[in-house]
């Protein structure tokens, strides 16, 4: 069978459920055509360590995915996300309009992105909700 992965949905809202991040780098994400970087910025990739890993797996494991790095791409400008958000912060996800992808050899890569105004990021005061 062939494009079976077209017909695949991730569960966004149950991955980030159980889980806080805190900021690894901000940067600008730049425009490619022909696969080739062009200097021109489309937005700010944000790149996310996951700090805490609350979700119970099938296996009822738990943090199997606690500090892995994953990239969330925004459409807002470097300057307006670098004055909204802070490296050190804790950070929960909030979903709506942010658009997940599994990539990679084994699909165990995850991008997202995020189509509104600012960020979806959320901070955590006190390292409690």
């Amino acid at each position: 069978m062939k494009k079976l992965k077209k017909h695949l949905k991730f569960d966004i809202d149950g991955f980030v459920k159980d889980k806080m991040f805190t900021i690894k780098e901000i940067k600008p994400t730049y425009l490619y055509e022909d696969g080739k970087r062009i200097d021109k910025e489309v937005g700010t990739t944000i790149t996310l360590i996951i700090v805490q890993d609350l979700t119970k797996y099938d296996d009822e494991e738990v943090g199997v995915n606690l500090y892995e790095a994953l990239n969330l791409k925004v459409v807002s400008s470097l300057e307006t996300i670098k004055n909204k958000l802070k490296m050190g912060e804790i950070y929960k996800l909030k979903t709506e309009s942010v658009k997940a992808t599994v990539y990679g050899q084994y699909q165990n890569q995850l991008s997202l992105n995020y189509d509104g105004q600012g960020t979806p990021l959320l901070r955590v005061k006190n390292g409690t909700e």
